[in-house]
Parts: structure tokens; sequence; C-alpha cells
């Protein structure tokens, strides 16, 4: 299968290429905006791969949650691909994507979870065949932590970047892999969408929203 996969939910713009049975998985951390460097980093992988974006079978986005500004710029991105061209979409999580780290085998539950602001996180748990234990919500650090001391299975634990300083014993993402297995296992599992049903997820309101309401 082609596909160009994007995630801009976190603080690195990460984009997939799967082209004639190739992968190219390229990230930018600068001090740029994301609207600066996703365009040109599709442009410059399509050109190294020989691809152009009619050859994508589908498009795939990390709809949230995560930073507002990137999350909106990546889907928006994607729907405009798939509008254009006619092509359907693959939406994931952040929290999704992270359960597909290779974790132990003795784990039956992986709690993942995603930086939000201050001394608070996003948090969803999975269980080993995919579905969910806890679904996605806010919560302090100190409630995560209180709720992994009482969890009564064995439970691996995935961080993301911004999250992972709070978890010293937590698995780290490696998105050039977990990645591409979120978006093969939902294409398998037949999800989807059209453009107009894919929208950012959003656990809490924005930074300004936040500070009007106060």
């Amino acid at each position: 299968m082609n596909y160009l996969a994007i995630d801009t939910s976190g603080e690195k713009v990460c984009v997939l290429l799967r082209f004639s049975g190739k992968s190219d998985f390229r990230t930018v951390n600068e001090h740029k905006t994301t609207s600066e460097t996703l365009l040109p980093l599709i442009d410059e992988m399509l050109a190294f791969s020989g691809a152009k974006l009619n050859d994508m079978d589908f498009f795939s986005c990390v709809t949230g949650p995560g930073s507002f500004t990137g999350i909106r710029l990546g889907v928006v991105t994607v729907k405009t691909f798939a509008c254009v061209l006619n092509k359907r979409i693959v939406a994931v999580t952040s929290l999704e994507k992270l359960a597909y780290n290779d974790i132990s085998d003795s784990a039956d539950c992986t709690v993942c979870t995603v930086h939000a602001y201050a001394d608070n996180c996003y948090l969803a748990a999975y269980s080993s065949d995919g579905s969910e234990v806890i679904a996605p919500a806010m919560f302090t650090y100190g409630e995560v932590q209180n709720y992994l001391a009482t969890l009564n299975r064995p439970f691996a634990l995935i961080a993301d970047q911004a999250s992972a300083p709070k978890f010293p014993s937590a698995g780290t993402d490696h998105p050039e892999k977990s990645l591409q297995k979120a978006v093969e296992s939902a294409f398998s599992a037949g999800k989807l969408l059209s453009y107009s049903e894919v929208e950012p997820f959003y656990l809490l309101k924005s930074q300004a929203e936040r500070e009007k309401g106060e």
C-alpha cells in the first residue's frame, strides 16, 4: 500500500511515506513553526521517492490530543489532500499511536501518556487486544501516579517526549515504528474516513480559551 502519514501533535513534526514497498520516515525538530516545515518536508520526501500525492492509496494523520496549532495544521493538510484527490483518510490519536510501541510480553495493558499543559497530561489505557481499558481523558500527573500504584494487572507505561520526565520508568515512543503500525492496523481494520469525517481531537480548551474564561 502507498500512503502518506503526518503527525504534528507533539514537539516534532513527523512524516512517514510508504511508496512501492519502501518507507521514508523523517522528523523536524527545529525552532520553526509547523507551517514552515510541514509542506516543504512533504515535497522533499515525494521528490526523493519519485512519488506524487495522487499515487497515495490514502492519507493519514494523528488527530490529537497534543499541540493545538500543530494538530490543526496536520489535520487540515491531510483533509485538503484527501478532498482534492478524492482519497480516504486513516485517523489515529496520539495515545493510540503510543500503544503500538514494543512492550514487554508480560504486560496485558498499555498505559499511554501525552503532556497537556502545566501539571496535566492526557492518558488512555489499552488491553493487549487493542480495546480501551481507559478512554482518553486529562489527569494531573499526581492522579496518574496514584492510578498506576493501584493498577492490579501487569502493564507497560509509554510516555511521549514531553511527559517522559515525569515517569522515569516509562518506555519511550519510537515514532518511526509506532506511527506505521498504528496506521496500518487501522487500515487493516477498515477504519477509512472521508475528509468531512475527520476533525482534530481536543480534550480541553486552547490556552487562549482557558485564559479568557478565568
